[in-house]
């Protein structure tokens, strides 16, 4: 409780409607950009499913590009 009062915070109920602010766009922006990214990543898999050894190695290096975790790269490629 004394961390709450140094930090200026008060325990108890507040209205969320206060807080957040619900648009329409702001949602449909957000839901669309969501969408994207699954879609995105389910035509990576078919496409690595239904690929030669080619695509694979593409879709895996992708991966490794954008995760940027050497380590995990490494673990990856053996």
């Amino acid at each position: 409780m004394n961390l709450l009062q140094g930090a200026n915070l008060v325990a108890g109920s507040f209205d969320a409607d206060d807080l957040f602010r619900l648009d329409l766009r702001i949602l449909q922006a957000s839901t669309k950009t969501l969408f994207d990214k699954l879609k995105g990543l389910t035509y990576a898999r078919l496409k690595v499913k239904d690929g030669g050894a080619k695509d694979r190695k593409e879709h895996v290096d992708h991966f490794i590009e954008t995760l940027r975790d050497s380590e995990l790269a490494d673990r990856l490629t053996l």
